[in-house]
């Protein structure tokens, strides 16, 4: 339960979001510098309410052009350590003044 009318305003920005992640690749200001592309999945399942596939998910988004391999791993994880990437600023400000697709989904 949220006080007062709190509830309404967290449920109008998370529309306001699902909207401009469709003409915006706005998810990457909502993650650290570095980061997965699980990480990134999960946002954009999180932020869409809806399971994206894996393997779609991320040929999509690699084709775009908007990630940058940093040829890192994580570290300190319990399990098989994952790249992290960054956004490619220059290929994501164009694709936010054109606008895109979301990648199809």
């Amino acid at each position: 339960e949220l006080a007062f009318d709190h509830f309404e305003i967290l449920t109008a920005a998370k529309e306001q979001l699902k909207r401009k992640i469709k003409i915006q690749p706005i998810g990457f200001n909502l993650l650290p510098e570095k980061f997965t592309l699980s990480q990134l999945h999960r946002l954009y399942e999180s932020i869409l309410d809806k399971p994206l596939d894996k393997r779609n998910f991320r040929r999509k988004v690699q084709k775009l052009g908007i990630l940058t391999n940093l040829k890192e791993k994580q570290r300190g994880v319990p399990h098989k350590p994952s790249e992290l990437y960054k956004f490619n600023e220059e290929r994501y400000l164009e694709l936010s003044q054109d606008g895109f697709d979301n990648f199809g989904f």
